[in-house]
């Protein structure tokens, strides 16, 4: 029934095929974010200020730069930091410390 509702309505089958391999992936990310962030949303959140600052650097001639763990560290952007509350978040902390008592 869907297989034909999508080709009734012209619906690409590609996105679909993405979303159901991705998807739990995604999904699995999402819950390890949350889990760190002790279920903080914020997590996801970039401060107006933030953008703003590097959205200018990038109109002074700097790259962005997604990931400075990647093949080039150059460039404005974001950290990937692992932070709740404004404090820093270790697998320890996070993980084992709530196991020991």
């Amino acid at each position: 029934a869907a297989g034909f509702l999508m080709r009734r309505f012209d619906f690409p089958t590609a996105p679909v095929i993405i979303g159901m391999i991705l998807g739990p992936l995604a999904e699995t990310q999402f819950r390890r974010a949350m889990t760190i962030a002790n279920g903080d949303w914020t997590v996801f959140y970039r401060h107006p200020l933030s953008l703003a600052y590097v959205r200018a650097a990038q109109q002074a001639g700097y790259r962005f730069n997604d990931d400075f763990n990647g093949e080039r560290q150059e460039g404005v952007g974001f950290y990937q930091t692992t932070t709740a509350n404004g404090e820093r978040q270790s697998a320890a902390k996070v993980f084992l410390r709530p196991l020991a008592g």
